[in-house]
């Protein structure tokens, strides 16, 4: 009866302390879940961000969240079910194909070139494994002049390889690194050529079906879904300018792909379960080659722990997925506009959150009243052919040039802050005459170098 009743004790002294280790993780995830959402936020309250956001960590979803314009034109906001186009995150997709067929013994990464395509220049050097790690020294296609003119349009096999012949490898292959989304593009072409099906048939069949991600796909321009993003080349409160469709066959195997961070959610844990390829070639799409790049993965290393994933980038859309595998995490951005530069910082400052190490929340702009704020609009000279028009629009100032279109955020009366790329990009100063009314701009970069604009009207 003693040491039953010793056993009952003991027993619920580990209830009690399972219960007490479960409150404090589920009060630890509810805390790094306040943090990034507060980091998002000031990012979307910058006008910096707009998208969905899914950060995983050891099998548990942290936060699953849509913020900003999925349809600005009809007051449509982004959620977790949001479809957006993913750009060169397709090249894991295609990669993955690849490997499995290595697997399968249908492919071999030392296979030539020119086994498929006989009289492709320097086809007797270049291989699978070159292709995979950007080291083929392969021309891209998608930076030839009026690409996007171009890309509206179908495009074929036949068509991408009469483009490379004219410009053909420059380096030896395996020698450098040169990003190549028409090397990707010949991966997708091989496929076909390999298991005599449609590239997009093959990762439906391989990946999309046995995981489940029934939201992906490639052609995203006659997808019918009432979550489908619209993609845009500048959102401010100045302009929403709608990017021009893209035809999925131009980017092929290197970027057509559209999907859903909870889609992306589902690939990392079928690759983190082995599910997909196995560990063995999972390890070795992980190992980096020339420019920190594997088998369709960027590798770098944080916090002492190895990262793994990819950018995307393209007309209207932007997408950044982080992982590291030993830990299980997952973080997905997907943007629906081409000037959202920010996703790199963004992701960088969640792992900081999720490894509890230092970062920064953008800098947020003071309040000024709209009558203050509208004393700086004006169209200011610094010379013949240079100027700068300064418009109040709803709360904001926008400034508008020939070059580009920038919200000014304010740090104080008279001075303000502009944001490009990575962070803080310079001052902006107003000076006034003697009668207190604004007369002058001052554009500030650094200690020293300043310009100044006289305000013409």
């Amino acid at each position: 009866m003693v040491t039953s009743y010793k056993i009952q004790i003991k027993m619920k002294r580990i209830f009690i302390f399972l219960m007490c280790f479960s409150n404090l993780s589920c009060l630890v995830a509810q805390d790094i879940q306040r943090k990034i959402d507060t980091l998002v936020t000031a990012y979307v309250n910058l006008n910096k961000f707009s998208g969905t956001v899914l950060v995983g960590y050891h099998g548990n979803v942290i936060i699953k969240k849509g913020y900003g314009f999925r349809d600005a034109e009809n007051g449509e906001l982004n959620n977790t079910n949001t479809v957006f186009q993913i750009g060169s995150i397709t090249k894991e997709f295609t990669s993955a194909v690849i490997l499995k067929l290595v697997e399968q013994k249908k492919l071999f990464l030392s296979d030539k070139l020119n086994r498929f395509y006989p009289d492709f220049p320097k086809g007797d050097s270049i291989t699978i494994e070159s292709l995979l790690t950007h080291t083929a020294g392969i021309h891209d296609s998608t930076r030839r002049q009026g690409f996007v003119s171009i890309a509206v349009m179908p495009a074929n096999e036949q068509g991408m390889l009469d483009q490379l012949k004219c410009k053909p490898p420059e380096v030896s292959p395996d020698k450098t690194f040169i990003y190549s989304n028409s090397g990707y593009a010949l991966l997708g072409y091989i496929i076909e050529k390999v298991t005599h099906k449609p590239y997009e048939q093959v990762v439906r069949e391989m990946i999309f079906g046995p995981l489940n991600m029934r939201n992906s796909g490639f052609d995203f321009t006659g997808l019918k879904n009432i979550n489908k993003a619209r993609g845009y080349m500048a959102f401010s409160a100045l302009e929403q300018k709608e990017c021009p469709a893209i035809d999925s066959s131009e980017l092929f195997a290197a970027g057509a792909m559209y999907s859903t961070v909870e889609d992306l959610y589902k690939w990392h844990q079928g690759l983190q379960s082995g599910l997909i390829m196995s560990k063995t070639m999972l390890n070795r799409a992980y190992i980096p080659f020339k420019g920190k790049y594997g088998y369709g993965w960027r590798i770098d290393s944080v916090y002492n722990k190895m990262t793994v994933g990819h950018s995307g980038g393209m007309l209207g859309f932007r997408a950044k997925m982080l992982r590291i595998p030993e830990d299980d995490l997952f973080i997905m951005l997907l943007s629906n506009r081409s000037d959202d530069p920010y996703l790199e910082a963004i992701s960088r400052s969640i792992l900081a959150i999720i490894y509890q190490q230092p970062y920064v929340l953008p800098e947020q702009p003071v309040r000024l009243s709209d009558k203050a704020l509208r004393a700086y609009a004006g169209i200011y000279e610094f010379s013949h052919d240079s100027w700068v028009d300064i418009i109040f629009v709803d709360g904001h100032l926008i400034g508008h040039s020939p070059k580009k279109t920038l919200e000014l955020f304010p740090r104080k009366q008279d001075l303000f802050y502009i944001m490009e790329r990575e962070g803080e990009e310079g001052n902006i100063g107003f000076g006034r005459d003697e009668k207190g009314e604004v007369n002058e701009i001052y554009l500030i970069k650094g200690d020293n170098n300043r310009s100044v604009g006289r305000k013409i009207r």
